[in-house]
Order: C-alpha cells, then structure tokens, then sequence
C-alpha cells in the first residue's frame, strides 16, 4: 500500500523503484526520501531534506497510527530504504501556511494537552528561540537562503502559537 497527501508527487525514478521493490519478500515497508518544496523552492537544508517518510508497506503487515496531528504508519517487520524522492509540494504562499499554521497549532497543542504537558511560561521565550536555532543555524537553513530564514521564523511562530494555545486549553 502506497499513502499519499493531495501534495505529493510520486517521481519517475520512485515509481521505478517501487515497481522493483515490492516483489522483494524481506521489506514489509520502506522509507523513501522525501524531497520538500516551500514557495516554489526545494529545501535541501532547514531539516526537510532527506525527510525520510514511511509510505510503502504491505497492507498484511502494517497500520495507521491516528494522531491529532499527522497520521502515523506502524509496521510490524523488516524496513527498507528507498533512494528516489517522493516529491512534497507544501506551501505556495504565506497565506496557504498561515491557515495550515492555526489548524496545525491548535492539533498539536491538543496532542500536548492529552499527553499531560504542563504549560510553562518559559516556553514561550526559550521553545520558538529553540527551533529557530535548530533549523537555521544547525540544520542549516541559512543554506536554503531567504526561503530558509523565512521557513524557520515561521516553523518558530508555529512553536510559539502551540505554546500559547495549549496554555489556552489549561485556563478552561
């Protein structure tokens, strides 16, 4: 079973890949590398490239894992890892990211509130600082340029607004 999102592509040299890979007893699943575009732009640094992503697995063996935020696939066996990206057309514009962005916060912070964490004010300074310096600087994305810089202070308003929300669902 192959899963896919409404914004992924399968490449021609994956499909090929694919094609050799299920008729290969030893795999019940394989990751593939997963080539992420924002605002047009690949970005091959920020932590989103290779972006490893199990999305082949043999229906027998494996499951969906539902989340608040997304879904996760299990499989019960040997994993494998395929070479040729699953191309992942995300955002193509600020808008487009900022809608996903609210929807995606209040998921995640839903996903915190059920696991038992606790709301510190502390998160709200060192959390959205953290994730800036682990995309831009140590993953790099000053390497993806502008579309880097921009990627990681939005990644950063994301942490931020899940923060704020999960303090929100406390108060109530």
């Amino acid at each position: 079973m192959l899963v896919l999102d409404a914004d992924e592509r399968v490449s021609a040299g994956l499909k090929t890949e694919i094609e050799k890979a299920v008729g290969i007893p030893d795999y019940q699943g394989y990751y593939m590398p997963r080539k992420n575009f924002f605002l047009g732009k690949w970005i091959s640094h920020s932590g989103w490239w290779p972006d490893h992503t199990l999305r082949l697995f043999k229906k027998e063996s494996g499951s969906m894992e539902e989340r608040e935020v997304h879904e996760k696939i299990v499989v019960n066996g040997n994993i494998g890892v395929l070479q040729n990206p699953l191309e992942h057309y995300t955002y193509r514009t600020i808008s487009e990211n900022l809608k996903k962005m609210d929807n995606y916060s209040t998921l995640s912070a839903k996903e915190l509130h059920k696991h038992g964490v606790t709301f510190k004010k502390s998160f709200l300074c060192y959390k959205p600082l953290a994730t800036f310096i682990k995309m831009f600087l140590i993953r790099q994305g000053f390497r993806d340029g502008f579309h880097g810089l921009v990627l990681s202070l939005l990644y950063s308003f994301y942490t931020l607004l899940k923060y704020v929300k999960l303090w929100e669902m406390q108060r109530e």
